[in-house]
């Protein structure tokens, strides 16, 4: 049971962590840049918007991997970013963001959820099978 309830916390927290940073960064770049919330951005920001959106997702697959000890915990949450994606550009929910920005978002952040989570977990098995580097003695 704990496992799971560990997988979980690790899924809510690679979330969270995604949601947090980017939406973070998302209103400060807006308020220096004094782009409306309503009105199109320009195409350079749309670029750097998807750039560190998908740093954001991967940094919110090693969070998820690292808390919930499993590779389980990054698939869910890509699969969670893909459905929600998904959504978003079927439902036409985001009327700001061309299509194209919006399938982008939709097929890239998974795979950089994956990716956080690839990172997370070739550390953590280096770590518990005992490859880490030995500090030699002096």
């Amino acid at each position: 049971m704990t496992r799971w309830l560990r997988i979980v916390g690790g899924i809510v927290a690679g979330y969270a962590a995604t949601v947090i940073l980017s939406s973070g960064t998302t209103a400060v770049l807006r308020s220096l840049l004094e782009v409306a919330q309503a009105e199109a951005p320009p195409a350079a920001y749309l670029v750097f918007d998807l750039f560190y959106s998908l740093v954001y997702a991967t940094v919110g697959g090693w969070v998820a991997v690292r808390i919930g000890a499993s590779a389980w915990s990054s698939y869910v949450l890509a699969a969670l970013f893909l459905l929600l994606g998904t959504w978003t550009v079927l439902a036409g929910l985001d009327q700001t963001h061309p299509l194209a920005y919006q399938c982008a978002a939709a097929v890239l952040t998974p795979l950089a959820v994956m990716a956080g989570g690839r990172l997370a977990g070739r550390n953590r098995t280096a770590e518990t099978r005992g490859f880490t580097r030995p500090v030699p003695d002096e």
